[in-house]
């Protein structure tokens, strides 16, 4: 356990809070063929070789000047296993740490930008070595103490180098397409070199939302927590730009099992959690509008088990959003005041994804996290971790991101839950209707967007070119034939809108209708009620299964 008083500014004023930081007991957290820090991270004094000449490397240079050149996204391989360590980028400003400045067994790669935007260098995963990254911007080698636009040893460590929970890397900067950036992969000196692969990749607004809706694995390594009477709001940002994500509850576990049992929240104790609109998107929650709060009974404390709050009524969230949990620790120093697990040795770590936000004496304020004492900080910049740990609380949104429909009803012979047979045995591709005069694999019908909020269109194609066709809804499922092919959506039946094809292809909504699907179809949004839809059109070719003039796409059904 860690005891520590750590400040932060808030309104121009210094609040100084006591907290501590719990970890799990001491244990090697060394992935084969890396050194632990608790056996080699003390600070050392690197024998450093000039690089003016390059040797016969693969996968990474051994020269700064001459580095390996690489475009695009994607996996990258690395080997340096046999690099030798340069004079380059050893006296980086901001490139130390645990008191250790420098790479050993550096390797060199120039990659161009392919556009603009926040892009991640990771290693996380995909090595054994102990890796140390960092980013410099343009080809040019830098001279001693220069700053690198970001440099990462390792993932997670303590302050102290003596307990580790990733060695691998991440490294955050953003790219100007056509840039270029000089990219320095090494170990943490001291440790072996060795053959990998490193990713680079693109992210909106800055890293997508994880699948489930939180980034942690499900384990604690650490525990957050603080002394009395404080309340704690552990901030985690979901989402993406021009994302809609449908969210029906939010879950949180509660203190962690390596911690002593009085630190841990007391089961059957209450506490909040609630849910945020970032309203310009800028992945801040400083500003954030409180969309919902919901009281939170604590349970299964010290398990690592996520207790799941329900949102009534489920939410829609568009763009970017926050989740958090709020906890106040009781008067009594010591006792139930370690609320927060956090995982550290995953890679789902990103930078401005785990926040923290505290008051102190009064009520905490969920509707304008700004004016709390302290307002919205990132973890990785609090200064209340001591140590300094790189991670995510074990807090998730139950979400998922909306759901179109699912298309049913195939004339393809090939639906086990159809059981009618197209009637002149015009069977049609898999998943479309049955066969028509000017397509034998038959009209299609999809549906894209999302139910909540309603941004559905239906859209049919397939059908001949200019003909006519109806958009229909149902309440029920039939199994009959209909025209040339065979139609599934019954009960209470609604013609939508008539629309006539161009390229044999329609939709409803389209740019011409103020009205909406859901509204059309008199449906609530975020009810629950199924409907079926089709689309039947017109197919008078004479000798084409006669004597019908119709026919009718497949159907979808969705879940409103």
């Amino acid at each position: 356990m860690s005891f520590a008083s750590r400040s932060l500014g808030a309104a121009g004023a210094v609040l100084v809070l006591p907290t501590i930081v719990l970890a799990q007991s001491p244990r090697d957290f060394a992935l084969p063929g890396a050194m632990s820090p608790a056996h080699g991270r003390q600070a050392s004094h690197l024998q450093l070789a000039p690089q003016s000449s390059a040797a016969a490397l693969v996968n990474g240079s051994d020269s700064c000047s001459a580095p390996d050149p690489i475009t695009g996204t994607g996996a990258f391989t690395f080997d340096n296993s046999v690099a030798t360590t340069g004079t380059e980028g050893q006296v980086t400003t901001n490139c130390i740490q645990s008191s250790v400045q420098g790479l050993s067994n550096d390797v060199w790669f120039l990659w161009t930008a392919p556009q603009t935007g926040s892009v991640e260098l990771s290693t996380c995963g995909l090595t054994t070595v102990d890796t140390k990254l960092a980013v410099y911007d343009g080809a040019t080698c830098p001279a001693a103490g220069a700053t690198a636009l970001d440099c990462l040893d390792d993932l997670s460590v303590n302050a102290a180098g003596t307990q580790g929970f990733n060695f691998q890397s991440k490294a955050f900067w953003n790219a100007v397409s056509g840039n270029s950036y000089l990219i320095q992969l090494g170990t943490s000196p001291g440790t072996p070199g060795g053959a990998g692969s490193f990713t680079i990749t693109y992210a909106a607004p800055d890293f997508p939302m994880a699948t489930p809706c939180g980034p942690d694995d499900g384990s604690s390594e650490t525990l957050q927590g603080w002394i009395a009477n404080i309340s704690v709001c552990a901030l985690q940002r979901e989402g993406g730009i021009g994302q809609t994500t449908l969210v029906s509850s939010i879950s949180v576990a509660w203190g962690a099992p390596f911690a002593p049992a009085a630190n841990n929240p007391a089961n059957g104790g209450t506490a909040t959690v609630a849910i945020w609109d970032d309203p310009n998107d800028d992945g801040d929650p400083t500003d954030a509008v409180l969309v919902q709060q919901q009281t939170a009974t604590i349970a299964f404390t010290g398990t690592d088990t996520l207790e799941l709050t329900p949102l009534s009524p489920p939410v829609a969230m568009t763009g970017v959003f926050f989740i958090g949990a709020v906890y106040t620790t009781p008067a009594t120093t010591g006792l139930n005041n370690a609320p927060f697990p956090r995982d550290n040795d995953s890679c789902g770590y990103a930078t401005r994804r785990s926040w923290l936000c505290l008051n102190q004496a009064t009520t905490f304020d969920l509707t304008n996290l700004g004016a709390n004492s302290v307002p919205p900080v990132r973890m990785e910049l609090s200064g209340l971790d001591a140590f300094t740990l790189r991670g995510n609380f074990l807090l998730r949104a139950d979400c998922q991101l909306p759901n179109p429909g699912n298309s049913f009803c195939a004339g393809d012979g090939l639906d086990p839950n159809v059981t009618t047979p197209c009637p002149c045995g015009n069977t049609g591709g898999p998943g479309r209707g049955c066969a028509n005069s000017v397509n034998p694999q038959g009209a299609l019908l999809v549906a894209t967007g999302s139910p909540l909020p309603d941004t559905m269109q239906l859209q049919g194609s397939g059908m001949p070119a200019t003909v006519s066709c109806i958009y229909l809804q149902g309440n029920a499922l039939s199994d009959t034939v209909f025209g040339d092919g065979v139609r599934c959506t019954g009960g209470t039946l609604l013609r939508l809108r008539t629309r006539a094809n161009v390229g044999g292809a329609s939709a409803f909504p389209d740019s011409t209708d103020t009205i909406s699907l859901s509204v059309r179809g008199g449906v609530v949004p975020g009810s629950g009620v199924v409907r079926q839809y089709q689309t039947y059109y017109r197919n008078s070719a004479g000798l084409f299964c006669p004597p019908e003039t119709f026919n009718v796409t497949n159907g979808w059904q969705v879940t409103w």
